[in-house]
This record gives C-alpha cells, structure tokens and sequence, in this order.
C-alpha cells in the first residue's frame, strides 16, 4: 500500500468514529492533514491553507480540531500500513 492510501484509510477509520454521517471531504481533508505531518500531501502547508479557506475552512477546522490531539499516532499508523 502505498503511503497516500494508508493515510487515507487511517484518516478514515478515525473519523467514523468522530463523525455520525462522514463526507468525502472530511476524509480529503484527514488524508491531506496525515500527508502534511509527514510533509508529503499534494499541496505544500495544506493544512494551514485549507483551514483559511473561505468555503471549506469551517469544515476543515472541525476535521483538524478532532484528528489534533491524535495527529502523531494517526501518522505513524499510516506510516506502518504504508511500508508493511
């Protein structure tokens, strides 16, 4: 697997757990924050630039807001799926 899927299941599986109805943009959103802790996502400083966002940036603080206080342990378990 590689690691742009580990985060996004990563980011997945947790936020089921955060969220009663998940959207596909919360999961963007949680893969992208995992890929910028590891200086990887598509975008440079994506997480900064999206919680800016004059359309989605409400909705991006929610999702950064949750994943925060677990955002190390989140990476490193993308980390492991991606090199396993």
């Amino acid at each position: 697997m590689n690691f742009y899927d580990a985060a996004k299941q990563v980011a997945r599986e947790f936020l089921e757990t955060k969220y009663g109805t998940l959207r596909e943009i919360h999961v963007t959103i949680g893969t992208n924050v995992i890929l910028d802790m590891w200086f990887s996502s598509e975008e440079p400083d994506f997480t900064r630039r999206v919680c800016e966002h004059q359309i989605y940036g409400r909705t991006a603080k929610g999702v950064v807001n949750r994943m925060a206080p677990h955002i190390e342990e989140l990476a490193g378990r993308a980390y492991r799926e991606a090199i396993a």
